[in-house]
C-alpha cells in the first residue's frame, strides 16, 4: 500500500469514529425534547370539527366507510367495481351510478294502425229511389256527397250525377236484394280529394224474418292520394278499417310524417310511401316512395311495423360520424306511441 493510500484510510477511519461518537452524545437529548404529546379530548374534538389537524393533534379514528344496505359495512378497497349493461344505449355503466341521459332520438311515434278509409259516403239525395229521376239520356237528378275524414274538420264534396253521362243497371242479386248501379262513362273527379268515383251502388232488401227494410250505399273509388293509385270500396261507416293498409304517424316535434304500407291488388308486393303535413288541420301530402324519413342530415329508416304490439322498429343514420370508425353513427330503437 502506498503512503498516500495509508493516509487517506487513516483520515476516513478517524472521521467514522468521530461521527459515531457525536451521534451517541446528541441523540438522547433530541429524543427527550421531541417526545410526542398525547392529544386531549378537547383537542380531538376541535380537530374533528375543524376538519383539519392542528400542529399537535392527530385523528382518533379512521373515517367510517359508507353503509351498504345489502352488504353492511364495506371495507373492501381493491375489488373491481360492479357494472351493468344498458340495452338501449348498448353500453356498460358502473352499477352504483345512474346511466347518463339518453341521446335525443329525434323521432317519436304517434300512432300505428290499419287506418279508417279517408273517404266516406256522407249522403245521397235523389227525387226517387233506388232509381233516380232521369233528366236526359244518361243523366240523372241525383247528388252524392263524399267526405274526406283525413283532416279535421272533415271536408265534404258533392258529385252531381246530372253533370256527366252514366250507365244505369237495375238488377236483383242471388239473395233477393234489389241492386241499382250507376257507372259514369269515365271516372268522375271528386273535388279536393285526389280521388275519382268509378261506380256507385244502392242495395235494398227487406228481411223476411223481421220485416225490416235495409238500404246500403257503397262506391268504388280510385284513390290517387299516393304515388300508386288504387281502387277502394267506401261506404257510409266512418270507422271502416282498411285491412290492406298499415299507417304509422311520426313527429319530430314540428312536422308529422306518415309512413304507409299498402298491399297491392292481387297481393303483388307492398307499396311503401312517405307523406307529411305541418298541421293536424292539413291533409298529408305525398313526399316519396320508400321507407325513409329525412330530417336535416339524419335518415330514419322504418324497418318493421307491428300493429298487435303497437311498435315500430326504426334505424337512425345520423349525420354525425363515429369517432372510431369515421362512419355515420347508426342507432336502432323500438318506438311505441307516447302517452
Amino acid at each position: 500500500m502506498k503512503n498516500s493510500d495509508k493516509i487517506l484510510f487513516a483520515v476516513a477511519a478517524v472521521a467514522c469514529l468521530g461521527g459515531c461518537a457525536a451521534y451517541f452524545l446528541v441523540a438522547p437529548s433530541q429524543k427527550k425534547s421531541g417526545a410526542k404529546k398525547t392529544p386531549s379530548g378537547a383537542e380531538v374534538a376541535a380537530w374533528t370539527d375543524a376538519g383539519a389537524a392542528s400542529a399537535d393533534a392527530v385523528p382518533a379514528v379512521w373515517k367510517a366507510p359508507a353503509f351498504d344496505t345489502a352488504e353492511g359495512w364495506n371495507y373492501d378497497l381493491f375489488s373491481a367495481p360492479e357494472i351493468s349493461w344498458d340495452a338501449k344505449q348498448k353500453k356498460y355503466f358502473a352499477k352504483e351510478l345512474p346511466p347518463p341521459p339518453e341521446e335525443v332520438f329525434g323521432l317519436t311515434l304517434k300512432s300505428i294502425s290499419n287506418p279508417t278509409f279517408r273517404l266516406v259516403i256522407s249522403s245521397y239525395l235523389s227525387g226517387t229511389k233506388p232509381v233516380p229521376e232521369k233528366r236526359e239520356d244518361g243523366r240523372y237528378a241525383a247528388v252524392l256527397s263524399v267526405s274526406d275524414v283525413s283532416s279535421s274538420p272533415a271536408k265534404t264534396r258533392m258529385i252531381n250525377f246530372a253533370s256527366a253521362d252514366m250507365a244505369l243497371e237495375d238488377t236483383t242479386d242471388a239473395s233477393g236484394a234489389r241492386v241499382v248501379m250507376l257507372v259514369p262513362e269515365s271516372p268522375l273527379t271528386i273535388p279536393g280529394t285526389n280521388a275519382k268515383l268509378k261506380s256507385f251502388r244502392i242495395r235494398q232488401k227487406t228481411d223476411p224474418a223481421t220485416g225490416m227494410f235495409r238500404e246500403t250505399l257503397d262506391a268504388v273509388v280510385i284513390d290517387e292520394s299516393g304515388r300508386a293509385p288504387r281502387e277502394i270500396v267506401i261506404g257510409t261507416n266512418p270507422k271502416a278499417k282498411d285491412a290492406d293498409r298499415v299507417e304509422a304517424v311520426f313527429t319530430d316535434g314540428f312536422t308529422e310524417w306518415r309512413y304507409s304500407e299498402t298491399r297491392a291488388p292481387g297481393g303483388k308486393g307492398i307499396v311503401r310511401e312517405i307523406a307529411r303535413r305541418n298541421s293536424p288541420s292539413e291533409p298529408f301530402s305525398f313526399v316519396e316512395s320508400g321507407n325513409e324519413i329525412r330530417i336535416g342530415g339524419d335518415v330514419f329508416r322504418i324497418k318493421n311495423l307491428d300493429i298487435s304490439s303497437e311498435e315500430a322498429r326504426i334505424e337512425k343514420q345520423s349525420s354525425e360520424l363515429d369517432k372510431k370508425t369515421k362512419a355515420p353513427k347508426t342507432t336502432e330503437r323500438v318506438l311505441s306511441p307516447e302517452g
